[in-house]
């Protein structure tokens, strides 16, 4: 449910993003309020997706550091 969520979210901001194009380029008059619709949608994107990977342990680690930790402090 929160990935097709997420999806729908990226679905938006590239439809968004592409009508906002499409009028500044091709019709010649910019939509007032596309930058704002995508930034909301990215933002919103970002914090549920960082939510949906922290719930499926799916997040990206960085373990150069605690690597060389000695074994006692790295739990």
């Amino acid at each position: 449910m929160l990935g097709a969520i997420c999806a729908a979210l990226l679905a938006a901001t590239v439809l968004v993003t592409f009508v906002a194009l499409i009028f500044r380029y091709v019709i010649g008059s910019s939509l007032s309020w596309s930058f704002e619709a995508s930034l909301a949608f990215l933002t919103y994107l970002t914090f549920l997706g960082c939510y949906l990977a922290m719930r499926k342990n799916a997040h990206l680690k960085v373990e150069v550091l605690v690597a060389r930790l000695p074994l006692a402090m790295q739990a």
